[in-house]
This record gives C-alpha cells, sequence and structure tokens, in this order.
C-alpha cells in the first residue's frame, strides 16, 4: 500500500507540474499568437480547435473501458488477460482512427463557411486536414497510455507531457515568430504530439516487457463487453462535448468570431485551472477499481470521502486565487480591451470549483461501472445547458453563455450525483452533506482576507500577485490541512511525503 501511495502522490504531484508548465507557457503563447496572427484568425483557430474537440465523439468511450480493463487485468496479474484487452482496444482505435481520416475529409469541404477569401478557404483547409490527421493517429496509440496508467507510471506521463509543452512553445514562438500562418500551428501541434505518442510507446514495452502485438490476441467476442461499458463513456462525452464545445459556437454565431477569441481567455484560464485541480485529484481510478473488483466497500468509502475533502480544499484553493487575481492578471496578461472576460471567468469558476472537487463521484461511478446514470445525467445537463445558453446570449452576451453551462451544473453536481452515489456506497447522504457544507462555506470564507489584500496593496504586476498567491495561500493550506482534515488524511500524505511531517502531522 505505502508504494501505491507514494506513485499516487508522486504522480499527482508531477502532473501538477506539467499543467503548471503548460499553463505559464499558454500565458506567454497565447497573447503572443493573439497579437502576431490577430483576433480573426486566432478566433477562427479556436473554432478549428471547437470542431477537433467534436472528433473525440469517435471515442465511442473505448478509452474508459480499456483504462478499466487494463488496470483490473494488471491488478490481478493476468498477464495473458492484459495482452487480450490491448490488441482488442488496439483493433478497435485501428477503426475509429481509420473513421476519423473519412470524417476529416468532409470537415474540409466546409472551410467556406468560415472564411470567404478564397486564399483563406484553402489555407483554413489545410489546417483542418492536419489537425484531423492528428486526431485520426491519436487514437490507436492510447492503448500504450493505459498500460502506463495501469501501472500507475504517471510519473513517466507526466514527463512526456512536460517535453512536449515545451518544444511546442519553442516550435510556436520561432515559427510565428518569423510571420508564418496559422497552418504552422497545425503542423507543429501534429509533430509534438507524434513525439509524446512515440514516447508513451517506448515507456510501456520498458514498464510492461510481456506486452505483445499480435492479431491472434484481438478477441471480437470482447468487443461486446467493452462496448457495454464505453457506450455510456460515450453518452457522457457527448454532453460534455455539448456543455464545453457548444458555448464557442453560440458566441461565434450569435457574436461572431471577435469575442470569441474575448471568450476563449475567460475559458482557457477556466480550463487550466480546473486541469491543476483534476491533476491533484484524479488517478485514483485503478486503485478504486482494485477495491471494488475485491468487493472492499470499507475502503471505497474511506477512499471516496478523503478524495471528497481533498477535492474540495484545492479546488476551492484554485478558484479561489483565480477570481480574485482575475482582474489584475487578466489586465497585465492581455490587456484593458480584453477585461470583458472576467464576469464570465468568475460565473464559470464559482460553480466549476464546488464541482470538480467533487469528481470523487464520478471516479466512484467509473469503478462500479454504475456510469450509466452519469452518461443520462451529464446529457441532461447538457441539453440544458444548450437551451439556457441560446436563451442568454442576447440579452446577457458571454456573461448570459456562461450562467447557461452554470446554472445546469450546479442542479447535477450538488443535487442529483451525490444521493445516488452515497446510495451506492452504503454511505448516509446527511453525513455527506454535512461535510460538504462544511467543506465548502470554511475555504470560502478563508479568501475573503485575501481579497481584501489585493485590493488594499492595488496588486498589479506578476511578481505581486506571485509574491501575494504564495504567502497567503502557505497559511491557508496549513490551517485549513489541520481545521478540516482528519489525522487519517494526514497520514496518508506523511505515508508520501516523510520530508513534511512536521507539517502534515
Amino acid at each position: 500500500m505505502a508504494g501505491t501511495t507514494k506513485s499516487l502522490i508522486t504522480g499527482s504531484f508531477l502532473r501538477t507540474i506539467g499543467l503548471a508548465v503548460n499553463v505559464i507557457t499558454a500565458f506567454f503563447i497565447m497573447p503572443f499568437v493573439i497579437h502576431n496572427l490577430g483576433d480573426r484568425w486566432y478566433g477562427i483557430w479556436v473554432i478549428v480547435g471547437g470542431f477537433m474537440g467534436y472528433y473525440g465523439l469517435l471515442d465511442f468511450g473505448i478509452t474508459s473501458a480499456t483504462n478499466r480493463f487494463i488496470a483490473m487485468h494488471i491488478g490481478r496479474n493476468e498477464n495473458r488477460e492484459v495482452n487480450i484487452a490491448f490488441n482488442t482496444s488496439l483493433g478497435m482505435f485501428t477503426i475509429v482512427g481509420t473513421a476519423a481520416a473519412i470524417v476529416s475529409l468532409i470537415i474540409v469541404c466546409f472551410a467556406p463557411y468560415f472564411v470567404k477569401n478564397p486564399a483563406d478557404i484553402v489555407l483554413l483547409r489545410k489546417v483542418l486536414f492536419v489537425m484531423g490527421l492528428d486526431i485520426a493517429v491519436s487514437f490507436p496509440l492510447r492503448t500504450f497510455t493505459a498500460i502506463l496508467a495501469a501501472k500507475l507510471r504517471y510519473d513517466l506521463i507526466s514527463y512526456s507531457a512536460i517535453a512536449k509543452t515545451l518544444l511546442r512553445a519553442a516550435l510556436i514562438v520561432y515559427f510565428i515568430g518569423k510571420g508564418y500562418s496559422v497552418f504552422s500551428l497545425a503542423v507543429i501541434t501534429l509533430v509534438v504530439n507524434m513525439s509524446e505518442r512515440l514516447s508513451m510507446m517506448v515507456f510501456a514495452w520498458k514498464n510492461f516487457p510481456l506486452l505483445k502485438i499480435k492479431l491472434s490476441l484481438f478477441d471480437r467476442y470482447r468487443i461486446k463487453e467493452y462496448l457495454n461499458y464505453s457506450v455510456y463513456t460515450f453518452m457522457a462525452s457527448i454532453g460534455d462535448m455539448i456543455r464545453f464545445k457548444l458555448d464557442i459556437m453560440v458566441i461565434a454565431f450569435f457574436l461572431g468570431s471577435v469575442l470569441v477569441t474575448h471568450y476563449n481567455i475567460a475559458l482557457s484560464l477556466h480550463e487550466y485551472s480546473g486541469q491543476l485541480v483534476f491533476g491533484l485529484i484524479t488517478g485514483t481510478l485503478p486503485v478504486l477499481v482494485g477495491y471494488y473488483a475485491n468487493n472492499d466497500f470499507e475502503n471505497l468509502r474511506e477512499k471516496f470521502m478523503m478524495l471528497t475533502r481533498f477535492g474540495l480544499v484545492i479546488s476551492i484553493a484554485v478558484s479561489g486565487a483565480v477570481i480574485i487575481l482575475a482582474q489584475p492578471f487578466i489586465n497585465r496578461w492581455m490587456g484593458a480591451n480584453y477585461l470583458d472576460a472576467i464576469l464570465p471567468l468568475v460565473i464559470l469558476r464559482i460553480v466549476s470549483a464546488l464541482g470538480v472537487g467533487q469528481n470523487s463521484s464520478v471516479q466512484i461511478l467509473y469503478a462500479m461501472a454504475k456510469h450509466k446514470f452519469y452518461a443520462y445525467m451529464t446529457l441532461g445537463e447538457a441539453i440544458a445547458n444548450l437551451i439556457l445558453s441560446l436563451l442568454l446570449v442576447k440579452p446577457y452576451g458571454m456573461a448570459g453563455v456562461a450562467l447557461g453551462t452554470a446554472i445546469p451544473f450546479v442542479v447535477t453536481k450538488f443535487f442529483i450525483m451525490p444521493p445516488y452515489v452515497c446510495k451506492l456506497l452504503k454511505l448516509p447522504v446527511k453525513q455527506y452533506y454535512s461535510q460538504l457544507i462544511k467543506l465548502i462555506v470554511v475555504p470560502g470564507a478563508a479568501h475573503i482576507p485575501f481579497y481584501f489584500l489585493i485590493q488594499y496593496f492595488q496588486v498589479s504586476s506578476y511578481f505581486s500577485m506571485i509574491l501575494a498567491g504564495a504567502g497567503y495561500y502557505l497559511v491557508y493550506g496549513y490551517c485549513l490541512l489541520h481545521l478540516l482534515l482528519p489525522q487519517a488524511d494526514r497520514s496518508y500524505l506523511v505515508e508520501a511525503m516523510p520530508y513534511f511531517k512536521k507539517i502534515l502531522a
């Protein structure tokens, strides 16, 4: 257990470092790219990214099935079953990748709907094709990452991601700085992504030397079993696509591509801060699958509550910093012309802080293969999101679109999902909600002094923001660690990070 704990904490730490590197580079790269390409072409690049996001639907949830079954068989030391699961998934993904390539050729035909200049149409078609090719190739290579995740080698996954981020940033600065078009962004994306995927292949074989690629290990009879699991992940993915990708399309249609750039600033800050939280609290699915496979509900309940505590404390801390520093940061980062991104950012982060902090509930549902409920809930939330966004975009602009996302999110994550998860775990709902309220109110109230601190000193430079944030959150972390986390949680952290024993104990 000590080795597992250390692997999870190390993986969590490195994922956070990787995400921090990604966020920091993006903060410098985004204004550089916008100012070199212009609002119109950058807005079109964002729209292309939105299109590419829909390619994820072609996954059909197979990635989640692959991760679960490979983790289950590795946990049981069933090496032949691991290879069967790997090769079956590889075959399924190869078919999906081929379909993605065909879809790319079809999407290229829609370029004239986004730009009118004939020269721009040719350029946009090239961008769409290269990005589509990148997505198509990514599908079959996902199986190698599943091997590393099942072996809890999140460290290797993180190292590769960090290298990819730095390489991509360097190439963008060089080529965009030289005056190359948006097409160079697409080519750079393809090159660096392929480099990362090849490293995943090498690492997977080194960590699981018995891995084999053989047609004879493809079991067509397993396809139905995998699809029975993946279909609900697919449904949830559709919901996520509608929730997070259609916002951009709604704004593009009703408000124009220039405001897409403005909204994308809010969305980027929102997503980066969310990824930072996910990096800290995810990665436990293989362990939870193991508990469920052994019918160990006591450990499932214990880890569920612990992950909920960690998740909310961390999520509210990150979101609080983003909200309080939004005005000085965006003003410094992008300029006063982009301050209209603050309101949608605040709306998104307030509700997401609470929802992302409950990611443990989603992990439990997937570990127990009870994610059918989550799929239908997410689809319902997505439909409500779309309807509200369409109703609110005209009277309230970007803030209306953000509200359309926020309102259904609160309803599902706080009033629908928790009682169902508690029922599965045989955990009293009142016990859960009493802790939930405490975990929201105390960290939330702890941000009030930070807000007045920032306002009083009129913090405006990057250095002063970092200094104020670091100083305040060291105190915040220490106090809440002892106020909100029981001794068992702190012991878990001490086990993985003995050097911090004096602080954590």
